[in-house]
């Protein structure tokens, strides 16, 4: 049998991944007929046969984009009503008794048409052919004929006619439950409702899941899936946006809806720092006689519990975000670019500042793509295998290729920013130094802060801190490499050709749906991924992936670490200085000279930042630049 979907016309490239996710949702498959995007009538046929209304109405029902889908009866193209009335005699006749007696109604439904209310009568009194018997009932009848009319724009008759028996409808009636307006608690860049529900279905939200999203801000897709039975939870880097203030909060969201029974909670967290635990079960700790674990006798005990307690299961259904672009909300995560904060800052009272209650963690620039990286790296080790889906929403106009540090592209590694002539990064054999405990010395104590002023010491697990050499090696370059380097100009040149940002894949990872929103001079896409089974992950693709992530961490910790030295450096030379020429006097410096001080150190802060490439928000995102540019040629 086939079936008649009436969409609504809008969001057209959103139409057929969600009713093939829910069909999937259902245990169903489904073969598109016809479908075009600028006509909202398609027809589709299930692969099962004898299918029942019930089955058809569960697939449809949570549908946002579909209006209804009939049971098609006749369908031919062009005007002539008479081909029209000879397709439903050929394919229905059989059907005709079962429906002899039953209430039934009749409507017309025309697309950039319009018919009076007598031509309408007219119309529906030419099908009196079926010969059906029951009475007519405007209200709630058993069955629900339609005959529709698709004209095209400003024609005066209709290209496709088609007949049907109404089966269900959609689930539209739940945007306006979720309207913004109504909306007790959002912000600036809440996800409008439609969207949000539209999500949830893609990523199959439902009874006995949990979804999770990590950008999680007001919680309008977390809100989403729990309006279809889902369990859900969030997490986003400001704290403040979950918990709100008074009466207007993420949770005061779900008591708004019903829902509150199944949101678990927010939590402040980044990708790059999250508490979540990955589908792998840890291992036995390290024995203290042997810190490297190259005993055999452990590494059995190991494998032998590994085999008594198998891997642990990925503990998320579906992944639901709509990272931040840069433009509204700042992209970056937990961390800063100053080294000093990267130790635990003590009040005059020995508390940790992390700990009070008011506390904000600092942060720093975050690359676009390097995010949509960590998002899809992210999902594959925490989704479901075989079943878990990723519904990642992305700027797609603007962006231009080859930018700023972080700039993705796939196949790709991203090589650290060369340093400045004068403070050269650490090569391979000063790197090593750093990390090697048996040859670096511990770095100088800080000199004594002033009474109640906040004091650094370093963290347990930081990384080491090597005592500055008076002249750190230059950082080996090849000379081919050199060659090979880009000028200025042709940086310049790059940067300004306006190109899609490329879609980011991962090889544990199947891209299933991509639907697009166009506006003015942008678009956004929403991809959605589909967890792989682990033995249909190809393990070299994979192993090669995660082997270039962990070559650009280990570089971006060593130029942590040679940054923190610089620093470490340029500090005691300054007290050096101050010492022999201040003497005394330092004591007596007035506020003026300190402000002084603080500005101009904050301008030597500045132009170090800046002679670093990818140090500024629009180095680090092409989109936000090629925004704010109007995306036109500049």
């Amino acid at each position: 049998m086939e079936y008649l979907i009436r969409f609504v016309q809008q969001h057209e490239t959103f139409r057929r991944p969600e009713i093939e996710s829910l069909a999937d949702l259902a245990g169903y498959s489904l073969e598109w007929l016809s479908y075009s995007d600028h006509s909202p009538f398609a027809i589709i046929r299930f692969n099962q046969a004898g299918i029942p209304d019930a089955a058809v109405q569960s697939v449809i029902q949570r549908s946002i984009l579909c209006d209804q889908i009939y049971e098609l009866w006749g369908s031919v193209g062009g005007s002539n009503y008479d081909l029209l009335r000879q397709d439903i005699t050929s394919r229905t006749q059989h059907l005709w008794p079962q429906y002899r007696t039953s209430s039934f109604r009749f409507t017309v439904d025309s697309y950039h048409g319009k018919l009076s209310l007598a031509e309408q009568r007219d119309l529906i009194e030419s099908f009196d052919f079926m010969s059906f018997e029951g009475p007519v009932r405007m209200k709630n009848p058993d069955q629900h004929f339609t005959i529709f009319e698709d004209y095209e724009l400003d024609a005066k008759h209709p290209y496709h006619l088609y007949f049907g028996r109404l089966i269900g409808e959609g689930g539209r009636k739940a945007i306006n439950l979720y309207n913004l307006k109504k909306r007790s608690y959002i912000a600036t860049t809440s996800m409008d409702a439609e969207l949000s529900l539209i999500t949830a279905n893609l990523t199959q939200a439902g009874p006995g899941k949990l979804a999770y999203d990590p950008f999680m801000g007001t919680g309008s897709f977390p809100l989403a899936c729990a309006h279809f039975g889902a369990v859900v939870f969030g997490s986003d880097l400001d704290g403040r946006s979950i918990r709100g203030k008074g009466s207007r909060s993420v949770r005061n969201n779900f008591h708004q809806y019903h829902t509150a029974h199944r949101y678990l909670g927010g939590f402040i967290a980044d990708l790059t720092n999250s508490p979540l635990r990955t589908s792998f079960l840890p291992s036995s700790p390290p024995q203290p006689d042997h810190p490297t674990n190259t005993n055999t006798n452990t590494t059995t005990t190991d494998q032998n519990e590994n085999k008594k307690h198998p891997p642990l299961q990925p503990p998320l259904d579906a992944i639901l975000c709509d990272p931040p672009y840069g433009v509204r909300e700042g992209l970056k995560v937990l961390g800063s670019t100053r080294a000093h904060l990267h130790e635990v800052v003590h009040l005059a009272d020995g508390t940790p500042a992390h700990l009070q209650a008011n506390y904000l963690p600092p942060k720093r620039p975050y690359s676009l793509g390097r995010m949509l990286e960590d998002i899809l790296e992210f999902a594959a080790e925490r989704l479901g295998e075989g079943g878990g889906r990723l519904g990642l929403w992305m700027p797609v106009a603007g962006a231009a290729v080859g930018g700023g540090q972080g700039e993705w592209e796939e196949g790709e590694s991203q090589e650290p920013p060369p340093p400045h002539p004068s403070h050269p990064r650490p090569g391979v054999e000063e790197e090593a130094r750093l990390s090697d405990p048996a040859t670096f010395n511990p770095p100088p104590p800080p000199a004594p802060a002033p009474a109640g002023a906040a004091t650094p010491t370093p963290t347990a697990d930081s990384s080491p801190v090597a005592d500055p050499p008076k002249a750190l090696p230059p950082h080996p370059v090849d000379q081919a490499e050199q060659e090979s380097q880009p000028s200025p100009e042709e940086e310049e040149e790059e940067e300004e050709e306006e190109e899609i940002l490329p879609i980011p894949t991962h090889p544990a990872l199947r891209l299933a749906h991509t639907s697009q929103q166009d506006f003015n001079k942008w678009s956004r896409r929403l991809l959605i991924y589909i967890r792989l089974p682990e033995d249909e992950v190809p393990q070299g693709e994979l192993a090669e992936f995660r082997t270039r992530r962990a070559e650009r961490e280990a570089r971006e910790r060593a130029e942590m670490v040679w940054e923190r030295d610089r620093d470490w450096k340029e500090r005691e030379r300054e007290r050096g200085c101050e010492g022999r020429e201040g003497g005394g006097e330092m004591r007596g410096q007035s506020e003026e000279g300190r402000a002084g001080e603080g500005q101009e150190y904050g301008e030597r802060e500045g132009k170090r930042k800046g002679k670093k490439k990818g140090g500024t928000a629009d180095e680090l995102n092409a989109f936000r630049k090629r925004y704010f540019q109007g995306f036109r040629e500049v």
